[in-house]
């Protein structure tokens, strides 16, 4: 039997799929008869293979999305080994051919490769060879032998120009004709002409051009220039003379400088276009001669015609003049008067130039001897050193440049040194250039100058860069005064302020320095902080933010504290005056009214004692441990012990004897007045005070704080201010100091002791009370909540204004606020009714008890009553029990409630129930029996009537319950018969989590909870999956239980999944709800050492909506994670277009990768190495003339995007006219290889090894051609030059052909100023063509190709060749 298709559904996905789980590699394999055909499998890293016959892969979907077909790590979205071949007839013997050659390039060629092109790896093109050694290298392989030819043609609508190799020239023809051959050594011209344009360069070191004619009396070397073919200057060389011959009627120019000097005119005569009328005149003999009647007697001197020199001087009368310029009397004049010389310029600068290379411009006078000196010259040599370019004006020596009317100021050098002498006023130097300033250089010491200092005038300051030195006793003197001096006198240095002001060393640095030589402190200033002494190098002294620090001893009156011998520590001497009337002492003065303190210390404790003197009450104390006043000297003499102020009334208490004695009327203890230790004890004893004010002891002027005992309690009294204790941690203890009752420890918690127990706890947040908190007060404010410690949300307070709940466990246990109470989160109930008939009927009000029970009896059916309790005693009334219920009841409904367990028979003895427990209802039915019975409502778990224990019990008429077919033994049951359920009755396991039942149309085996799990126990045995066809129930599927093999339509599954008999055809199909997306194939693996298990790859069949399929291909690289998804690697559309790396396929194989780094989206390669290696192919069959196969490479598939390599058939199958086509989207094939090996650039029918149509660029020169449609004297623009600076040139070609012959117009360009001025220099030919400028001058020009005359019938074309600047490239196309 076939099997048509097998859906597989989970309720809980609504996508069908196979899914093949397998922990190492699952596989799905499809077999011929028994063979198998090919198959697909997973591999753990989530690669997608491809297998032929006998396992061979053939390809591999990596979980990149990378697609290999013979190569088992793709590097890009689709990677061939091998070469890719494009059929285009139906039997696929023409096509083309894409090869990849390893480490080489890309070869595209014809079925055969007779012709290619190759693309290598550093983006060279060879034609014919595999290896172009440069950007486009083209080969004739065929060609062999000195004669042989390899040509590159371009060609137009109207001829060809070729270039190629011959016999070791470059060789140039034009339409078929040789044109130039050119090589290293001779070259050789073809033609009538050659026209060069605006610059002819050779490429000699000399820049020579040379032009050889032949040897003999014969040959001549010639040169001629023409003009629209007319000859108009020859140069030649003959054997016998060199002539230069003007063979037009028109004038020669020379020109020097650009200045036109010489004109030679067409009648022969000889202009000199720079003198003036009347100046010359050429005699018979055509000698130039001075003009007669120019005041001279003497015609002479002859200046020739033809050159020459002067045959003797011109000599001038006093007064005569020799005028140049054009203005009455001329503008620049030479004269000599009676006495004097003079040249006199009356326009513009007077400029005297030497162009005689490195020679001077002298200025030269009497030396006051009678001879001749040079006062200066202008050098010419740059003999002054400081390189070309550099000019001087050159003073010898003795030659003074003198300033002023007596020649005060004078500049001069006297053979050795330089000087400046000012002889009278003041020598100012000034620089009025803004922010600029003056330099002064000299000699660096090793042959160069350095700047020594400069006056600043950008920040108005003198800055010196090299030390300055002042002799002895010369001094620096700073002040208008000259009050600040430095100096040194030959011994000492002196810094000496002899005016009234303040000497200042300021510093913005970090401190002033006195150093020896800068390598021994003696004293250091630090900016903002100390002031630093010292000794020897050693720090002595140092002043701090509190005063001064003496490191050593300090000596005040003494030199030498150590020699003085005071027996005690030496670290600070006094000493007084030599004299016995001198004393010594310390004074320590206040800034007004303070105080004053000598302090005593050491290392381990700064501030042991003090004597401090209060100058605000002029009292004097003696203090130890820093603050505490031991005794205290008011400013009448008055002593305090252990205060700062003076009591009056214990002013009697201490005299002169140094103790205390008689004032005490037990004499003592005694508090020695030169410190020590009390006398007679450790404790001062005040009197009890019984209202006097006296037995106490005060603090303040007038006795504020007090501190006494009554006799039965102590007191601090403060009577004015506040009472502080400022220390660490204050402690409240109990006399004997074993309890604690309050303790205050600084920046941290203040504590409160009940019987030594801390039950109060300042904390940083609040406060923690140990124990109970009674508050007796009224109110007890809490901003928020009171949370249960260690359980954050369990807590009672205020969640807003007017609302309070209970929290545990982070939910609401009640809720409480102005609309009511609130349980657990329901709805918040608002009153409390006790309404027997629940009349309100409210959604927010509670009832009570009794309102509950009364609605509940009064709503019993029939409307039955509670008639009390029931005691089932069988012994009481006859067995009716009491009271006795043999009268039955009034109204069917009424019950009563059994008080106790029994036995008795209500409706008689013998007649059930007869059994009832504590509880149970008796309720009376007036429709059972004949006129009523009374029934039992269980309330434990008791059935009355007869039956057998362990049995599930059933009705065995109409009113007995009995035996069922159900036996229970402990928690097994039996069935005895059959079990039959209704249509649509369930058989219900575990609540509802398993259902069986037949809804009348279907068997339903439903299960809602957990997993479905169908097991077989028996060992070695199959689970039988089997179906009716027809009168026999016929197996679809096993699961073999020796193998764990699932077999779907084979009795015998060899694999993990086998479909179908090997024998037959057979078919899988994986349905799924077209929108849900279809069914699947899975793919799954698992890993041995930790159970994991993840998804592979996948293949889903979905659907796009429209009921077309298409076949989703899918790996992951989760890496263990069983959490990731395969995702899309490949994409199989409806209609048959396959897509790897995207979803939606544009053509039938579509790839789309990243590529970047070297590695490629497409890499197709062959390991064969065969001398024709297949690697792929691109084939369309049935190709129609002028159809193409394109292989697109680019962005996007839109105009000027993308770009494609392709075929065009053009000339049937076989013929050298198709063509291999490479161009860009939305435009025509722009590059073709024909079967010939020929390349066309804008041609798709190429002539030669290269045919371009259109322009082409060759270093600058572009040459394109123009097709006229129909030729008329209005014409067509064929170039132009856009706008351009000034210098610019370019230069135009066209040559002009079509049925009458050719005709060549040249022009050339030049721009001045940013206009272009064109002129027309050759047109020759035949005289039926015309190329106009759009107008003479102008800053851009169009030029126009037209007919000279209307009678044109043909189609004529013209070439232009361009070159130069601004060429407008929009004529090109």
């Amino acid at each position: 039997m076939a099997i048509s298709g097998i859906p597989f559904l989970n309720i809980t996905n609504t996508k069908r799929e196979i899914q093949i789980v397998d922990g190492t590699e699952p596989r799905l394999s499809l077999y011929v008869g028994t063979n198998v055909a090919g198959g697909l499998s997973a591999t753990s890293n989530g690669s997608l293979v491809f297998e032929a016959s006998s396992g061979i892969e053939r390809a591999r979907i990596l979980s990149t999305g990378n697609f290999g077909i013979g190569i088992i790590n793709p590097s890009e979205r689709l990677h061939v080994d091998g070469n890719i071949r494009v059929n285009s007839g139906a039997q696929g013997y023409y096509g083309s051919f894409l090869q990849a050659i390893s480490g080489s390039g890309l070869k595209v060629g014809n079925d055969d490769f007779s012709g290619y092109a190759f693309f290598d790896d550093n983006g060279n093109v060879g034609i014919g060879t595999d290896v172009p050694a440069d950007r486009l290298h083209v080969k004739n392989a065929d060609a062999v032998g000195a004669n042989s030819r390899c040509d590159i043609r371009l060609q137009n609508g109207v001829g060809t120009a070729e270039f190629g190799a011959l016999s070791g020239y470059a060789r140039i023809q034009a339409n078929g004709a040789e044109a130039a051959a050119l090589s290293s050594g001779v070259s050789f011209f073809y033609g009538t002409q050659w026209t060069f344009g605006q610059n002819l360069t050779t490429g000699t070191n000399d820049g020579k051009l040379t032009i050889n004619g032949s040897s003999g009396t014969g040959g001549e070397a010639y040169l001629s220039l023409s003009r629209n073919n007319v000859s108009g200057f020859i140069l030649n060389h003959t054997a016998n003379s060199i002539n230069v011959q003007a063979t037009a009627n028109i004038p020669m120019f020379f020109y020097t400088n650009n200045i036109l000097s010489l004109k030679i005119n067409a009648n022969n005569t000889i202009t000199f276009p720079t003198y003036g009328a009347g100046t010359l005149v050429t005699d018979a003999n055509g000698v130039i001669t001075a003009s007669p009647g120019g005041g001279s007697t003497n015609p002479g001197p002859w200046l020739p015609l033809v050159g020459g020199t002067m045959t003797g001087a011109i000599d001038l009368d006093d007064d005569v003049q020799i005028n140049f310029g054009s203005s009455g009397g001329g503008s620049l004049r030479l004269v000599h008067s009676a006495a004097d010389s003079y040249i006199q310029n009356f326009t513009g600068d007077l400029q005297i130039s030497n162009y005689a290379d490195d020679s001077d411009i002298l200025l030269r006078g009497d030396d006051g001897t009678g001879g001749l000196a040079t006062y200066f010259f202008l050098d010419g040599s740059s003999a002054g050193g400081d390189g070309a370019g550099t000019l001087f004006t050159t003073f010898p020596d003795k030659s003074r440049v003198g300033l002023g009317n007596n020649a005060d100021m004078r500049l001069f050098h006297d053979g050795t040194d330089s000087k400046i002498i000012n002889s009278e006023g003041n020598l100012i130097i000034q620089n009025n250039s803004n922010d600029k300033s003056i330099f002064f250089d000299n000699d660096d010491g090793s042959g160069g100058a350095t700047t020594y200092f400069k006056l600043d005038g950008a920040n108005v300051e003198t800055t010196f860069f090299k030390t300055t030195r002042h002799t002895d006793t010369i001094q620096a003197r700073f002040g208008d005064s000259g009050d600040l001096r430095i100096y040194h006198d030959g011994s000492d240095s002196f810094i000496q302020d002899v005016g009234a002001g303040v000497l200042a060393i300021d510093t913005n640095g970090t401190d002033v320095r006195i150093t020896k030589t800068n390598s021994e402190f003696m004293a250091k200033f630090v900016t903002d902080a100390e002031v630093q002494l010292y000794y020897n190098g050693s720090k002595k002294f140092e002043t701090t933010n509190q005063g001064a620090t003496v490191n050593g001893k300090l000596g005040i009156g003494t030199t030498d504290p150590d020699a003085d011998g005071y027996p005690f520590a030496e670290d600070l001497v006094i000493k007084g005056g030599a004299s016995a009337s001198d004393g010594v002492g310390i004074t320590l003065a206040g800034n007004g009214k303070r105080y004053g303190v000598i302090a005593f210390g050491d290392t381990a404790d700064p501030n042991a004692g003090e004597i401090f003197y209060d100058h605000t009450g002029n009292s004097m104390s003696f203090r130890t441990n820093g603050t505490n006043n031991i005794v205290a000297i008011d400013s009448v003499g008055r002593v305090t012990a252990g205060a700062a102020t003076v009591a009056a009334d214990i002013s009697t208490t201490l005299t002169t004897k140094g103790y205390v004695d008689a004032a005490l009327p037990s004499g003592g203890p005694f508090l020695p007045l030169a410190g020590g230790t009390m006398t007679a004890g450790a404790v001062v004893n005040f009197l009890a005070s019984s209202g006097s004010t006296d037995d106490r002891l005060k603090f303040g002027t007038s006795g504020q704080m007090q501190l006494f005992h009554d006799g039965s309690d102590g007191y601090i009294i403060n009577s004015f201010g506040d009472v502080r204790m400022d220390v660490n941690t204050f402690r409240v203890r109990s006399s004997d100091g074993t309890e604690t009752m309050i303790k205050a420890t600084q920046n941290a918690a203040v504590e409160l002791y009940h019987n030594d127990v801390k039950k109060f706890e300042t904390t940083l947040t609040g406060v923690t009370v140990t124990g109970n908190l009674l508050v007796t007060g009224p109110d007890v404010t809490i901003p928020s909540n009171i949370i249960h410690e260690g359980d954050g949300n369990t807590f009672f307070g205020f969640e807003s204004d007017d609302a309070f709940r209970i929290v545990t466990g982070g939910s609401e246990r009640l809720g409480v606020n102005n609309s009511g109470v609130r349980f657990a989160g329901g709805t918040r109930v608002t009153t409390i009714l006790d309404e027997d008939n629940m009349a309100s009927n409210s959604a927010t009000a509670l009832a009570t008890q009794q309102s509950i029970k009364a609605y509940v009896d009064t709503s019993i059916t029939g409307g039955a009553s509670y008639l009390g309790v029931w005691d089932p005693d069988v012994s009481l009334n006859s067995g009716f029990g009491n009271p006795s219920l043999s009268g039955g009841a009034a109204d069917t409904g009424d019950y009563y409630v059994c008080s106790a367990d029994g036995t008795a028979t209500p409706n008689g003895t013998g007649v059930e129930p007869n059994s009832w427990n504590t509880g149970d209802w008796v309720i009376w039915n007036a429709d059972l029996g004949a006129s009523g019975l009374w029934q039992k409502i269980d309330n434990t778990t008791v059935l009355s009537g007869n039956g057998t224990a362990d049995f599930v019990a059933r009705w065995t008429n109409d009113e007995t319950i009995g035996d069922g077919p159900i036996e229970f033994s402990t928690n097994d049951s039996t069935f005895t018969g059959n079990v039959t359920l209704g249509t649509a009755k369930i058989l219900n396991f575990s609540g509802t989590s398993l259902q069986l039942l037949h809804d009348g149309t279907n068997g339903n085996f439903i299960n809602n909870t957990g997993d479905l799990k169908i097991q077989n126990s028996a060992s070695d045995k199959d689970i039988i999956f089997r179906i009716k066809d027809g009168a026999s129930n016929n197996e679809v599927m096993r699961i073999d239980g020796s193998t764990s093999n699932v077999g779907i339509g084979t009795v015998d599954p060899f694999s993990k999944l086998q479909v179908g008999d090997p024998l037959t055809s057979n078919e899988i199909t994986i349905g799924g709800y077209y929108v849900a997306g279809g069914g699947s194939l899975n793919w799954r693996s698992g890993h041995p050492s930790n159970s994991n298990v993840w998804n592979m790859a996948r293949i889903n069949v979905t659907d796009d909506g429209n009921y077309n399929g298409r076949m989703e291909f899918k790996t992951t690289t989760s890496g263990g994670n069983t959490g990731t998804e395969p995702t899309i690697k490949m994409v199989l559309k409806a209609t048959g277009k396959l897509g790897i790396g995207l979803l939606n396929p544009v053509g039938l194989l579509h790839v789309q990768g990243t590529g970047t780094g070297g590695i490629p989206t497409l890499d197709i390669t062959n390991t064969s190495n065969s001398t024709f290696n297949h690697s792929a192919e691109f084939i369309t069959p049935n190709m129609s003339d002028e159809q193409n196969n394109i292989l697109v490479i680019g962005r996007a598939s839109s105009t000027k995007n993308a770009g494609y390599i392709g075929w065009k058939y053009k000339g049937g199958a076989g013929s050298d006219a198709n063509v291999l086509t490479f161009g860009h989207w939305g435009s025509d094939n722009l590059m073709n290889l024909d079967g010939a090996g020929n390349l066309g650039i804008g041609t798709e029918a190429p002539i030669a090894k290269l045919s371009v149509n259109g322009a082409i660029d060759a270093g600058g020169k572009i040459t394109y051609t123009k097709l006229a449609g129909s030729l008329n004297t209005t014409g067509f623009a064929v170039a132009g030059l856009t706008a351009g600076s000034n210098g610019q040139s370019a230069g135009f070609i066209f040559t002009c052909f079509g049925g009458n012959g050719y005709q060549r117009i040249v022009y050339s360009c030049i721009n001045s100023s940013g206009t272009w001025v064109a002129d027309k220099d050759i047109d020759e030919g035949r005289n039926i063509y015309d190329v106009v400028a759009s107008a003479a001058s102008g800053t851009t020009i169009t030029f126009t190709f037209r007919a000279k005359s209307s009678t044109q019938s043909f189609t004529p074309r013209v070439t232009v060749e361009a070159v130069g600047s601004s060429i407008n490239s929009s004529y090109y196309i």
